[in-house]
């Protein structure tokens, strides 16, 4: 795989940290979310984070 076509891939991966606030009293709880992707993507994003 190219450069080109690597940068290409990654910007097909959508992540969002959603912040829930339930009270006045203590931390918002933060998830993280990541939208559903091709199985090969997801293989080269996990392959990333390991790194």
């Amino acid at each position: 795989m190219d450069v080109e076509t690597l940068i290409d891939r990654l910007t097909e991966i959508r992540k969002a940290e959603v912040v829930t606030v339930t009270g006045l009293k203590g931390k918002p709880e933060k998830e993280t979310l990541l939208e559903q992707m091709e199985p090969e993507l997801e293989k080269l994003y996990e392959a990333l984070l390991a790194k």
